[in-house]
């Protein structure tokens, strides 16, 4: 009986973190609207400095104009929500109803002590492109491609005491309009290391 009582629980867990999972990705897409069409990159995320280890995922979603940011749990669980436009971002931590404000590259600087801006990073997971002209010239980007699509699979960037391993699960386009708007009446705006403050 024991035994069953755990199948189940386990089972139930299971299926709550799975009904997580989609809802929480499907929210902001209209279907079947005309000919639109998003593509969706996900990926695995490794990073270690001297002080702390850090894994999880990183879910991408874009369309012809702005960009989608989602940074998971290991568990799939949303920690922050980034939307892009060009190098602007709106960076939302909905768990303690913040939002900051700002650049990219203040962002990055911010969770991975690396100085690229958005355009950079994106050509590099989606075409394999390293940046050219960095400022910071300790970085070392390397590339391990797909052999079907010669799309970027594993992307390993290292620099002074830190290192980022990216590797894409999966690519795909998809039918649907992205809706980026976002209601912040019931957020409070906050600086950035309020927002990633995940107590």
């Amino acid at each position: 009986m024991k035994l069953l009582k755990r199948k189940f629980l386990s089972i139930l867990i299971f299926a709550l973190l799975t009904f997580q999972y989609c809802s929480s990705f499907k929210y902001d897409v209209t279907p079947d609207i005309g000919n639109f069409q998003y593509s969706r990159v996900k990926m695995k995320v490794y990073y270690k400095n001297k002080k702390n280890k850090q894994s999880g995922k990183l879910l991408l979603k874009y369309d012809n104009n702005r960009t989608k940011m989602l940074l998971l749990s290991p568990l799939n669980q949303i920690l922050f929500e980034l939307i892009i436009n060009r190098e602007d971002i709106l960076l939302i931590n909905s768990k303690n109803n913040k939002y900051w404000q700002g650049n990219f590259n203040s962002f990055l600087k911010r969770v991975w002590n690396i100085d690229l801006g958005f355009r950079e990073l994106r050509l590099l997971i989606l075409e394999g492109i390293e940046p050219e002209n960095i400022v910071d010239d300790h970085l070392k980007f390397k590339i391990e491609k797909d052999k079907g699509s010669g799309k970027p699979k594993i992307i390993r960037i290292n620099g002074d005491n830190i290192f980022v391993k990216l590797k894409v699960i999966n690519k795909r386009v998809r039918n649907g309009k992205l809706d980026f708007n976002k209601d912040l009446s019931k957020l409070h705006e906050s600086d950035i290391d309020d927002v990633l403050r995940n107590d």
